[in-house]
């Protein structure tokens, strides 16, 4: 559980089904998108590439959460 700029959210690591690492926050599942020379690692939305939402970690916390997502309605958690 978190709390990031008003916004409360649960956010879990998890595995692609081709094994790759992803972050789930608030229904949305976010892919690796690099790795910066200082560690602090980026994210984005993995519901499409046209979608702006992005977050940063750095040693395994969120540090930065762009968490306006365009690619359509949250998906449903079955």
């Amino acid at each position: 559980m978190g709390f990031f700029g008003g916004l409360d959210f649960v956010a879990s690591y998890c595995l692609s089904k081709q094994g790759k690492m992803g972050i789930t926050v608030g229904g949305y599942r976010f892919r690796f998108n690099g790795c910066a020379r200082n560690g602090k690692i980026r994210w984005r939305c993995s519901r499409g590439p046209w979608c702006k939402a992005a977050l940063h970690t750095y040693n395994g916390r969120i540090v930065y959460l762009q968490s306006t997502h365009n690619c359509g309605p949250k998906p449903s958690i079955t």
